[in-house]
């Protein structure tokens, strides 16, 4: 996104009120803080949260409205959840792509398109997750290369990524006393987490309440060989609307520290994971970039073409 030019503003008061009911943008002291943790910030550097408040703020509509920053956010909430002045870019961000399909700037599918991506970026996560974790525990060394592309033709050969078939286990014992910071033994398994997760959205198999719920039954050790704790993208949106005060994303955290500290798995595995979820970003940042490109006409995209493209295979 261009710097923002003060001297060429045309203010909109009107979307500078709409934007502020809806987030609060008028309080944003641009600490910076959502930009620094934004995900796709962190590993593609195309996003930047606290400019798009400050643009709401000026009432920028044409501008935020043309740009594709906007489609690049996950929608997953951690500049909300960071601010420390309760600003919330990702409804602000949700508010213009609203307007940009009522306006015009962009057909329906187009954002039927984004989702299907964002979908697919997920459950490509959880394929290489389970085939890097595999080879690690071997003794191999990841090629994330060659565990993208292995991941694309699994996914383009199966209707479903693998689901888990556990339909429940045996209690060993009741775990009270570890990571009381996490609060997790006062989960009423209400799937408020569950439902507010982009992750679990788009992988049946990812479920913040069965972490909780497995690692308070005794079933440490499953959770920590398990891939599921590294589909937690540490959003901390589970941890915010949680009504009894629990923690989820402290609990995952935690645990993925104690898989490593245990030696289930080497102590490389998380700059290795980080490496995969930047590969990720950078090909999910460049497909929607190309369906921006035909963001008013687009009629249908083709995800394993366009995705051989971006891979160069």
């Amino acid at each position: 996104m261009d710097a923002i030019k003060i001297d060429s503003l045309t203010t909109d008061l009107k979307y500078v009120v709409n934007a502020f009911f809806e987030s609060s943008t008028l309080s944003c002291y641009t600490c910076n803080t959502c930009t620094v943790e934004c995900p796709v910030n962190k590993t593609v550097g195309r996003l930047d949260p606290r400019k798009i408040v400050r643009m709401a703020a000026f009432g920028m509509k044409e501008e935020l409205l043309g740009s594709v920053e906007l489609w690049l956010c996950m929608q997953c909430r951690k500049c909300t959840n960071v601010c420390p002045q309760k600003v919330e870019p990702t409804s602000a961000i949700y508010y213009f792509r609203n307007l940009a399909v009522k306006e015009g700037f962009v057909s329906g599918e187009f954002v039927k398109v984004t989702d299907e991506i964002d979908e697919y970026s997920q459950k490509l996560r959880q394929y290489i997750y389970a085939s890097a974790l595999k080879a690690k525990k071997n003794g191999e060394r990841l090629n994330v290369h060659e565990l993208i592309s292995g991941a694309i033709k699994g996914l383009n050969s199966e209707s479903e990524t693998s689901e888990s078939t556990e339909n429940g286990f045996k209690i060993d014992k009741l775990m009270f006393g570890e990571f009381p910071e996490a609060k997790f033994v006062q989960c009423l398994t209400c799937r408020e987490c569950t439902v507010s997760c982009i992750v679990s959205r788009s992988i049946k198999a990812f479920d913040p309440v069965k972490i909780m719920r497995t690692c308070y039954v005794g079933k440490e050790d499953d959770l920590l060989a398990s891939p599921e704790l590294w589909l937690c993208i540490s959003c901390e949106t589970c941890t915010e609307v949680c009504k009894q005060g629990v923690k989820g994303s402290v609990l995952i955290s935690r645990l993925k520290k104690k898989a490593i500290e245990k030696g289930v798995l080497p102590p490389e595995t998380e700059s290795e994971f980080a490496e995969i979820d930047r590969s990720i970003h950078e090909i999910r940042a460049e497909l929607i970039t190309r369906a921006w490109d035909k963001r008013k006409e687009i009629q249908s995209f083709e995800l394993t073409s366009e995705i051989k493209k971006v891979i160069g295979s």
